[in-house]
């Protein structure tokens, strides 16, 4: 067909299979299901055609830094995840408590409700902008709010994101353009870009992970308060 990609699906102990994709659709050889994780951990399951991050080892560091940086500052508070996915992130807040975890993908959702069964997660199979307006009408404000958009970013929850006002956000972007442009338009809301983290996803090449904390501003903070 028109243009497509091969990609290699791999984990800790190599390359597990591949998936073809073009305008014919995907054609897949080797496992169906790849386990994620490193010897000795839980298992972690992933399928080819759901979005995860292709280098099992700054993955990892991606995991450790969310949930660090979760953990300073929060006081067992509501948890928010947009964008959830499978569950990735998911998997380091759950042990800082209850994460109430929005997806839209319904496979996404399934998988998991099964690598996370047990831990405190509340899964929303819906649109993240539409959840947090529900979220504005019935929960009240997340003590944080964590989100992990596609390459678009977040443009069409920065409104909304507002409104709630979290104290503080953990965007995690795969693109430094979308991430500088909500970034920017966070501020006019009050936002305060606190620390960044870039991880080298893809070493020689022009695409990394980047973990950024924004804070509520202490003027916005206390009239959010009231």
């Amino acid at each position: 067909g028109r243009g497509g990609e091969v990609c290699l699906l791999g984990s800790e102990g190599g390359e597990r299979g591949a998936r073809i994709t073009g305008d014919r659709g995907s054609v897949l050889w080797g496992a169906d299901e790849i386990d994620q994780s490193a010897p000795g951990e839980t298992p972690f399951w992933t399928v080819p055609w759901l979005f995860s991050q292709a280098n099992p080892a700054v993955n990892r560091r991606l995991r450790e830094v969310v949930a660090a940086w979760a953990r300073q500052g929060t006081r067992g508070g509501p948890l928010v995840e947009l964008f959830a996915g499978s569950g990735n992130l998911t998997l380091g807040l759950a042990e800082l408590g209850r994460v109430t975890a929005v997806e839209r993908e319904p496979g996404a959702v399934e998988l998991g409700r099964r690598n996370l069964a047990g831990r405190q997660v509340r899964w929303i199979l819906g649109d993240s902008r539409e959840e947090l307006a529900r979220l504005l009408d019935h929960n009240g404000t997340p003590e944080l709010l964590v989100l992990d958009p596609p390459r678009a970013g977040a443009r069409d929850l920065l409104e909304p994101l507002g409104r709630l006002a979290p104290s503080r956000i953990l965007y995690v972007s795969c693109d430094p353009m979308t991430l500088a442009r909500d970034v920017s338009s966070m501020a006019g809301a009050g936002y305060m870009l606190s620390r960044l983290c870039l991880l080298d996803t893809m070493p020689q090449t022009y695409h990394f992970e980047t973990v950024a904390e924004l804070r509520l501003g202490p003027a916005r903070s206390s009239r959010a308060s009231t």
